[in-house]
């Protein structure tokens, strides 16, 4: 009975070193092996020999339909004992293309192409691997990944059959954009694109990762432009909910010249403003100017055309056209001319389109002392106005407002 349970605990034992050993080898993978790759013509008959090596079970496949036969010929496999695992007699009118597969287990094989008459033989031969413990398949969890920046994603790898040990090592291949940890964490950096490897025992698998701005709702910027309400700024609601617009101090002048004899500007106002408009499946904010402005014509009744506003200092210009959103004219009979007054509007800046540069551009003018704005119409009347530090303190303020949520956002 006492030899009984010694043996008993052998054979546990036993079972248990083998198990933990079994557990222990590290898994490889294996990839799709080439066999043969081979062209060959006979005219009277020939032989050729292909000896190779399983590594473990899979099946065995055979390309022959480029082959031209205008004679039998036979395949056959044979292991390493001799022992014939499979045959194939080809009737070259009767067979077609001839292509066959075969399972095989781990071992050595010679696989033999006989013919006695006349055959050009084009072979491609190549074995898939069945997944095992010792040679498993792997795949990676993800192959493509759209991320807001500032998310993450976990990529795993999965194996079959499971439960089995392997090393992996990932990379990045644009670590600023996307970077990943040792253990698969994805985390998303900023707007762009790369490619994360994992890579077991050689073999490469790969995640495409596509970063872009998380997209804001109409409330989150809105609740932006809300804080800036204050005694030099201020919000207005076009349409609740929908559009809105917050507004710097602007200025304002009215021209002491007066021309006779032509139509001429006699005053104009600039105000900037960052517009919030609520869109389908998005929202737009842009950064603009509008105004006002009153046109005097002593012998015509006023003509509204075609606007555009310049912004100019001692090294820089930008100039936008400007659009005319609602005007009216009329003859003041007291002081015997014709006065239009209209109001204009212009966007400088907008989120559709990248405006990095111009952003930039724009700063730097508001901090010149010699930034001056002049609305032109295309009749060439015209109302230019310089400004001061005051006012352009509060637009550069407006400015890097519209720059923080483009870059949030």
């Amino acid at each position: 009975m006492k030899n009984i349970k010694k043996c008993k605990r052998c054979i546990m034992a036993l079972i248990c070193f083998l198990g933990f050993n079994l557990a222990s080898i590290k898994a490889e993978a294996l990839s799709k092996q080439i066999i043969i790759d081979w062209y060959e013509s006979y005219y009277d008959g020939g032989t050729e020999e292909f000896s190779f090596h399983i590594s473990n079970f899979g099946i065995l496949f055979v390309n022959l339909e480029d082959t031209i036969a205008d004679d039998d010929y036979s395949v056959c496999i044979r292991d390493s004992y001799g022992v014939l695992v499979y045959s194939k007699q080809i009737d070259w009118f009767e067979d077609g293309n001839g292509n066959f597969d075969v399972e095989l287990s781990e071992g050595d094989y010679t696989i033999v192409f006989s013919t006695e008459g006349e055959v050009e033989f084009s072979v491609q031969a190549y074995f898939e691997y069945e997944p095992s413990i010792k040679h498993p398949e792997f795949e990676i969890s993800e192959e493509l990944l759209d991320l807001y920046v500032g998310e993450s994603a976990v990529l795993a790898i999965e194996s079959e059959p499971e439960g089995v040990l392997f090393d992996v090592e990932w990379s990045s291949s644009n670590p600023l954009v996307v970077a990943v940890s040792e253990n698969g964490t994805v985390k998303a950096k900023k707007v762009g694109s790369a490619v994360i490897k994992a890579v077991i025992s050689g073999e490469v698998y790969e995640c495409e990762v596509h970063v872009a701005k998380r997209m804001p709702t109409y409330q989150t910027i809105y609740s932006i432009l809300k804080k800036c309400k204050g005694k030099n700024f201020s919000l207005d609601v076009i349409d609740v909910g929908k559009k809105c617009r917050l507004y710097a101090t602007g200025i304002y002048s009215i021209s002491d010249k007066h021309w006779y004899s032509q139509a001429f500007m006699a005053g104009c106002s600039y105000v900037p403003y960052i517009e919030l408009v609520k869109k389908a499946n998005s929202t737009v904010t842009k950064f603009g100017f509008w105004g006002k402005f009153v046109q005097v014509d002593y012998f015509n009744s006023v003509v509204f055309d075609d606007l555009s506003l310049k912004l100019k200092t001692n090294n820089r210009r930008l100039s936008y056209d400007a659009n005319i959103m609602d005007s009216n004219s009329y003859y003041n009979y007291k002081k015997h001319f014709y006065i239009g007054k209209s109001t204009w509007n212009t966007t400088l800046l907008s989120s559709i389109s990248n405006p990095e540069l111009k952003i930039n551009k724009l700063g730097k003018m508001f901090d010149q002392n010699t930034l001056s704005l002049k609305i032109v119409d295309v009749g060439g009347a015209s109302f230019e106005l310089r400004t001061d530090k005051r006012h352009r303190n509060y637009w550069k303020k407006l400015l890097n407002t519209y720059k923080q949520i483009l870059k949030k956002y």
